[in-house]
């Protein structure tokens, strides 16, 4: 009886597919100490702290990425109980699914360090293996992306903007002084 049971649950029960992938965390870059005397070499790196790597997963988990990641794989969608059209809901029943849309990303998302390694294991739980692979996929994309807007030194921005502005009007005066050269020269 216990081993009908057993087969008759197995046989049942929904499939589930989980969707896996690993992060590595590491200093993207050393900046080398610039000195005249030749003998000083650079100091290696220090080892990836317990508390940087949990701020790398707190930055996996952190509501905003998760709410893009429900919008750009269409999550919400499938979670509507209701049969409204999207265009016909009100903003606090949009606001609503989209929360409850995040929460349920939450609780088949599985974010954890492995243990002794600077690797963050994550895990998507879903029945469909496409969707779990989508999620994973702008999961890892958008985290890339907020992970460089938060690693980003002060000032980067505006100085590539300054450097790139420059180097366009230095362009054009080059281009300038091409074209004269040849109206004289013929």
């Amino acid at each position: 009886l216990v081993v009908a049971v057993t087969i008759a649950y197995v046989a049942t029960r929904p499939r589930l597919y989980v969707a896996e992938m690993k992060i590595l965390v590491k200093r993207e870059r050393i900046d080398p100490i610039m000195t005249s005397d030749a003998r000083v070499s650079s100091t290696p790196p220090s080892p990836i702290s317990e508390t940087e790597l949990y701020s790398e997963i707190q930055l996996l988990k952190s509501r905003d990425l998760l709410e893009r990641v429900v919008l750009e794989t269409g999550l919400h969608r499938s979670s509507q109980e209701s049969s409204e059209p999207a265009t016909a809901m009100s903003t606090a029943e949009a606001a609503r699914v989209l929360d409850w849309a995040v929460n349920e990303l939450r609780s088949n998302l599985d974010v954890e360090p492995v243990r002794k390694t600077t690797l963050i294991n994550v895990a998507y739980s879903s029945g469909d293996p496409q969707l779990a692979a989508r999620v994973l996929d702008r999961l890892a994309s958008l985290y890339l992306e907020k992970h460089l807007a938060v690693q980003r030194p002060a000032g980067a921005h505006q100085f590539f903007t300054e450097q790139a502005a420059r180097l366009q009007q230095e362009l054009r005066a080059a281009e300038e002084k091409l074209r004269g050269f040849t109206e004289r020269e013929q």
